[in-house]
């Protein structure tokens, strides 16, 4: 995924530019290893060890980076040290579904401090998301013990937002319609806020920090309590379309007749592969991501096993149609997807191998997300951190330390 640095930044306009270009090299590398040593630093970036240790030098002094004792180095001699993203640089993950509330506080480095679901009578409106966002600023500052610094908030909408000012284009799940939601919490929180499709961002998570590590061409399916969705990598690069509307699979057609999706389509996969139809079978009204993983994996009952293997067989054909079409290296599926393909995926391939060209199938590895239920708001708290990574040292973001 490609976004504009702020301003003119680039490796060579003048003394500060190659600076703050330098910071945010050194700073995306930390962020995305997680830890690193000061001498791979230097091997990545090309910068030699007296830069790394003056950059270094700088990210600590801002709070953005720490760096400990390399426990793992048994040399005689100097200690030892690696540098490690600041775990109290942290981002707001703000997550409204069709039933509740998810928010996420994420730190440099994709840390969960803490993640709470808020169940909500129906979808939640505008104003519930913004009373529980401000309510969990609130408790930061007033309860924790942590010194935090919030970099920015990040929303994870499971509707179509247009990429160029992230207003809302659809009402499928929540009725935010023609909503200007960055604006609304901006002036509520007073932090810098960004937003994006929900499955989108869960794609950027997994690319990130999950399945999709390393994986230049990917496709990720997603299923949760607002439908199926999910995102494109290609050639390294997330996939967003003319308006930022690419990603919509739940919506592919898998069939001349069945149920009516969120858009009221026709025999799509989103309608033949209901989450809904397996609480309902599992006499659940609600259940979050591990409630329903485990109580779908441990069930013996007919009815639901009988329902699982039907909607593979959708599943399945609609993975089909993204290999031809795509050609990718990895499909992932994540939520309630992951959890069904695990019980018969020997059903899944068997139907895949039918219905894809033989060379792209004999290319192909599908899996199970690895984020978990941590994928989403990982997701949101990252497109705030990609912004901020571009430029750590200049002035766009203002950090705010809760002390």
């Amino acid at each position: 995924m490609k976004l504009t640095p702020p301003g003119n930044l680039s490796a060579g306009n003048n003394l500060d530019d190659l600076r703050r270009f330098n910071i945010s090299t050194v700073l995306k590398i930390v962020h995305h290893e997680r830890s690193i040593s000061r001498s791979d630093l230097s091997i990545r970036t090309g910068l030699n060890r007296s830069t790394i240790s003056a950059l270094i030098g700088e990210l600590t002094s801002q709070g953005l980076v720490n760096e400990i004792s390399d426990k793992k180095n048994k040399r005689v001699g100097r200690p030892s040290t690696v540098v490690v993203a600041n775990q109290n640089a942290i981002a707001i993950a703000v997550n409204p579904e069709s039933d509740a509330v998810n928010i996420g506080v994420i730190g440099l480095g994709g840390y969960v401090h803490k993640q709470s679901r808020f169940e909500t009578t129906g979808a939640p409106t505008i104003a519930e998301t913004i009373k529980i966002t401000n309510a969990i600023i609130d408790g930061l500052t007033s309860v924790s013990k942590e010194n935090f610094q919030i970099i920015g908030i990040g929303l994870a909408i499971p509707e179509l937002i247009r990429k160029e000012d992230g207003l809302i284009g659809s009402s499928h799940h929540l009725e935010w319609k023609e909503v200007s939601i960055i604006q609304l919490i901006e002036s509520s929180t007073g932090f810098k806020t960004s937003a994006g499709n929900e499955a989108f961002l869960s794609t950027l998570a997994e690319q990130v920090f999950g399945s999709g590590v390393g994986i230049k061409d990917m496709v990720f399916i997603n299923g949760g309590s607002s439908g199926i969705a999910g995102g494109i990598v290609s050639g390294g690069q997330l996939m967003r379309g003319h308006k930022g509307y690419a990603g919509e699979m739940g919506h592919t057609r898998v069939a001349l007749t069945g149920g009516v999706d969120s858009a009221n389509v026709v025999g799509t996969v989103e309608a033949e592969v209901s989450r809904e139809k397996l609480l309902s079978l599992l006499n659940l009204k609600i259940a979050d991501y591990d409630q329903f993983d485990y109580a779908l994996r441990t069930s013996k009952s007919h009815a639901v096993l009988s329902e699982v293997g039907r909607q593979l067989e959708y599943l399945a054909l609609a993975i089909s149609n993204f290999i031809n079409l795509l050609n990718p290296e990895l499909i992932i599926l994540g939520g309630f997807l992951g959890t069904i393909y695990s019980m018969d995926t020997k059903k899944v391939q068997k139907i895949v191998a039918i219905n894809t060209l033989k060379p792209s199938y004999e290319s192909v590895r599908i899996s199970r997300a690895a984020l978990g239920v941590n994928q989403v708001v990982l997701g949101a708290a990252e497109l705030v951190f990609m912004n901020f990574l571009y430029d750590p040292a200049g002035p766009e973001f203002t950090k705010s330390k809760i002390n």
